[in-house]
């Protein structure tokens, strides 16, 4: 249904030759016509391609398989790609959501939560378009719309301008949320698109063609997550015999049994038997040849879920927990590196490593117009998980996560001004500073004033990075308490006690709460750094981060929604709020 109907879509407009469609076209006809790999660059005769373009390649075969011309294969390409997604999107929250739960035994939620996860990351936009209408319809004050500061919209509302702003493509300005300055007070563009606005444009861009994959890679954490030890190493009492005899039968205390305990791992790994670790790095290296930012973000995801779940069979994070965490890495990291080395060995980045982020934040209001829909559940749920789960006072909790995010801060700023200070243009920005130089291309004569203003507006508005960071602290510390805290339930339970079910008991908790912390880390990262490309500023990083905290957070908050609306247990009036909340924000 979705790639018919897209297809469809797409056939009313099927125009190849605005935007970046013409080089995205371009690569897939070098493909098609190369006799070699790498394939020759249309664009730049005697060269090969130097991209991510593994997604053209299976667009290629697929052109090749069905005989179309290549102008027709990439328009079906949209449509093949828009229910890649949605099929992908759907499993991954069907899978979370299936884990076996005691709260609910209907069927159906699953299939309703997987419904729910497609809804939220292909077919939802963010609140930039509500805002078009309100402003287009004369709603808000001049004061609000200048507060908010998104461009195109920034100036007093308009009265009896319909539901459709005058301008050349009034919806491309919800790509364009996030509104950065540079140092001379110019205009930042920073990138913020999302699935169905990159459907809309048109493009089949890399970070669309491995979006698939990177639910895929959820749900391969997921099944990590889940899986037992005794399906991982064959049968868990022979496994840890053949651990101790790697180890000498008798691990011995300190230095000695860690490296026992390593070289077993190498040997037997906990995670996974050698050829499922070998299906696992080829999904996931695969990214690395998609989207080669995506790679190591959800190498991460499957390593935590894995530590996750030898946490939770541990009952601690001790030192063989986490030696079973490097070693799942650095198998998965290094194989699916060498899989596709020769991808790599013809590839050459415009990455010139991570910069610091010193002058621009991302202004809550501007973040929530982005994520709002789903930042707004995920809360919820971390409320509620927070009041049932919570081993001390409230006020403590809370007192002792913003002391922590603090810390956070405090450390993510050290970085970044340490980074600012061995980078090139950081020790421009200090040379300019000491002699009162003007910064050459930017045009600034007082350095020391401009600086020093930017750095103070920064520290007034610290509300996003502080929030993101206390959201890591707070998911941080109820995963802790949900491997750690024993259960309520009785051994031997009385009648009056096996009637009682606590809420949010659900297996997949955890894991929802490790999405939402992924998220939280990639969208905190882009408020300290960014990497170095030819844009100069934090544009791309913010676009490529942001598409993943997306993905993370739509199937986060679709699961999260899905449970608390279904479990029975909690609260009902707060489920009256969680629904209607989403209702309103879908």
């Amino acid at each position: 249904i979705a790639m018919c109907g897209w297809a469809a879509f797409r056939a009313m407009n099927p125009g190849i030759n605005s935007t970046e469609k013409p080089m995205e076209f371009m690569f897939l006809n070098s493909i098609l016509r190369s006799p070699s790999f790498p394939p020759h660059d249309a664009w730049l005769s005697g060269f090969g391609i130097s991209y991510y373009y593994f997604g053209y390649v299976m667009m290629a075969v697929m052109t090749r398989l069905s005989g179309v011309l290549p102008g027709v294969a990439y328009n079906v390409s949209h449509g093949l790609w828009f229910a890649l997604i949605v099929g992908s999107a759907f499993g991954a929250a069907f899978q979370i959501s299936n884990l076996k739960s005691q709260v609910s035994k209907r069927a159906m939620l699953p299939i309703v939560v997987g419904v729910m996860a497609a809804v939220f990351v292909v077919f939802l936009g963010n609140l930039e378009g509500t805002l078009e209408l309100a402003h287009q319809n004369g709603i808000g004050s001049p004061d609000f719309w200048q507060w908010l500061d998104i461009k195109d919209i920034s100036g007093p509302a308009t009265t009896g301008g319909g539901a459709k702003a005058p301008r050349y493509l009034w919806w491309w300005r919800a790509s364009r949320v996030v509104h950065d300055y540079g140092l001379n007070g110019d205009d930042q563009e920073v990138i913020d698109e999302f699935p169905f606005f990159s459907f809309l444009n048109g493009d089949l861009h890399p970070h669309t063609l491995a979006y698939p994959f990177a639910f895929l890679a959820i749900s391969l954490a997921r099944n990590v997550y889940r899986g037992k030890e005794h399906d991982a190493r064959g049968k868990t009492q022979e496994a840890e015999g053949k651990r101790q005899e790697a180890g000498g039968k008798t691990l011995a205390a300190g230095g000695k049994t860690r490296i026992s305990h390593l070289a077993s791992c190498i040997l037997h790994p906990a995670a996974l038997p050698w050829p499922d670790l070998l299906l696992y790095a080829i999904c996931l290296g695969a990214l690395g040849f998609l989207n080669t930012w995506d790679f190591p973000i959800y190498l991460f995801v499957v390593v935590a879920a894995f530590a996750l779940r030898r946490w939770q069979e541990a009952g601690t994070l001790d030192d063989k927990v986490i030696i079973d965490m490097i070693v799942l890495g650095a198998i998965l990291g290094i194989v699916g590196f060498v899989l596709y080395l020769p991808f790599y060995t013809s590839f050459q980045s415009q990455a010139r490593g991570i910069l610091p982020n010193l002058f621009n934040g991302t202004r809550f209001p501007q973040f929530l117009v982005m994520f709002g829909q789903f930042a707004v559940p995920g809360a919820l749920f971390l409320l509620a998980l927070a009041a049932l789960r919570s081993q001390v006072s409230a006020w403590r909790f809370w007192l002792g996560a913003l002391g922590w995010a603090f810390v956070i801060l405090l450390a993510a700023a050290l970085v970044g001004l340490a980074l600012g200070i061995i980078s090139p243009d950081g020790r421009m920005v200090l040379t300019a500073l000491r002699t009162g130089q003007t910064i050459p291309g930017l045009g600034v004569q007082d350095v020391g004033t401009a600086v020093s203003t930017r750095l103070l507006d920064r520290l007034l508005n610290p509300w996003t990075a502080l929030l993101l960071a206390l959201t890591v602290v707070v998911i941080w510390k109820l995963i802790r308490q949900s491997v750690t805290q024993p259960s309520s339930q009785s051994v031997n339970p009385s009648d009056e006690e096996s009637k009682k079910v606590e809420p949010l008991t659900d297996p997949a908790v955890p894991f929802i709460l490790l999405l939402f912390l992924a998220g939280a880390g990639l969208a905190l990262s882009v408020e300290f750094v960014y990497l170095a490309d030819t844009f100069g500023t934090r544009m791309n990083t913010v676009f490529k981060f942001y598409y993943q905290v997306w993905a993370l957070w739509g199937v986060g908050a679709a699961c999260a929604v899905g449970m608390m609306l279904d479990d029975a247990a909690l609260w009902t009036p707060f489920r009256i709020v969680v629904g209607a909340a989403t209702a309103l924000l879908v």
